[in-house]
């Protein structure tokens, strides 16, 4: 049987935006054993002005740094971030919502955040708007 994780963090992003602290999620799955994955340090903010694209690297053994460029035009939003992971296929399926923008002005948003927690292995992330990274978590 496929187990499945959803997690969601909530970051509030200021104006003009700034990368947030918050927003750590947790482990939804109670099986003892399982992956302890994590969204942190999620933000969003104004690009420069590139075409989408998607950059995935290490920061450290354990975490991977995800950088999502030209995501959609805003300028301060919330950021929500959504991810569903499944070990077996060692995917991982973000879902954004970047809601909640009251700043008066717009600029091609950048979203940010780390993906921790992934044990050992090859992974694939899928991002909106159909982009997609394979990585390695060293371990």
């Amino acid at each position: 049987m496929r187990g499945v994780l959803t997690l969601m963090v909530v970051a509030l992003v200021g104006c003009p935006p700034v990368r947030s602290g918050g927003g750590e999620g947790g482990d939804d799955d109670d099986d003892a054993g399982t992956l302890e994955f994590a969204i942190v340090d999620p933000y969003a903010e104004c690009g420069n002005g590139r075409e989408p694209g998607l950059e995935v690297g290490p920061t450290n053994e354990a975490q991977i740094a995800v950088l999502h460029l030209a995501v959609s035009e805003g300028c301060c939003p919330e950021v929500l971030l959504d991810a569903g992971v499944d070990e077996e296929e060692r995917t991982i399926t973000m879902r954004y919502d970047l809601s909640r923008d009251d700043c008066e002005c717009v600029c091609i948003l950048d979203v940010g955040y780390g993906l921790d927690g992934l044990s050992a292995g090859n992974w694939t992330l899928l991002v909106p708007g159909g982009l997609s990274a394979t990585f390695v978590v060293r371990g």
